[in-house]
């Protein structure tokens, strides 16, 4: 019997198989192009990206199964590195946009399927501003608004942070009142308006797990936005950083 003969059922249990992973994907910009968003891949083509090619029916199965079961990675939120283009060829001032934009432009329509995105801590936060938003910069308000508009049945937003020092000064000696302010002001401006959301999750990985620390994400952990924030600090080790080594996707990829 061919493939396509199965029912639609037993396609797509088929295909969750092969398609869906523990591993999540992960977006950054490519070391070989300085100042231009490019995002690099495993060389090792992944084997959800070959089921994509098979033909049109297998791509539209697939795919849904795909972005609604992957866990997207973005460790930047701002993508500060990029050149805007005048005319072909020349290089016009340097500028900012949210760093999931590229991804979301690309996959267009299916953005709706996604169901879980992470992205880094943004370095912005804890930074006390002036102008129309005190709290929050701009280009973090344009990021978080993007994905609240974009991804409509989002079910999990994890913001993390990778770097264990910056994780011990959030936790030890950050003013708790301005980021707690910062938290709110990031679920008022996003997140409290999509419904589908269940949970935003602050991640913190650190070497070595103490008793200040975890004394400290307890306090905050009573201060958070409402139930849908959770606070987590996690052990950074060896299997963590070869995890994250090898979480690489093109974004050249027609998915």
């Amino acid at each position: 019997m061919h493939l396509l003969e199965l029912p639609v059922e037993i396609r797509l249990l088929i295909f969750s198989e092969v398609i869906v992973s523990d591993w999540p994907i992960e977006f950054r910009r490519s070391p070989n192009c300085p100042g231009i968003f490019r995002v690099i891949r495993d060389y090792r083509p992944p084997r959800q990206q070959a089921l994509l090619y098979v033909n049109k029916v297998v791509h539209e199965d697939a795919k849904s199964i795909l972005y609604s079961n992957t866990h997207f990675e973005f460790p930047d939120t701002i993508d500060h590195a990029g050149y805007r283009y005048v005319t072909p060829g020349k290089l016009a001032h340097w500028h900012t946009r949210p760093h999931v934009q590229p991804f979301l432009d690309q996959i267009g329509r299916n953005s709706h399927l996604l169901r879980h995105i992470c992205i880094n801590l943004p370095d912005c936060l804890l930074a006390p501003r002036g102008g129309e938003n005190p709290l929050l910069c701009s280009e973090l308000v344009q990021a978080l608004q993007l994905i609240r508009d974009s991804c409509s049945n989002l079910i999990t937003f994890k913001i993390s942070s990778w770097r264990p020092r910056h994780t011990r000064f959030i936790l030890l000696s950050a003013d708790h009142d301005l980021f707690v302010a910062q938290l709110e002001a990031m679920d008022a401006c996003a997140f409290g308006a999509m419904p589908s959301l269940e949970r935003v999750a602050l991640a913190f990985w650190t070497y070595g797990i103490d008793e200040a620390l975890t004394t400290s994400r307890d306090r905050l952990a009573q201060r958070m936005p409402s139930a849908k924030w959770s606070i987590e600090v996690l052990q950074d080790n060896e299997d963590s950083k070869a995890l994250r080594g090898q979480r690489h996707v093109s974004i050249d990829i027609d998915i």
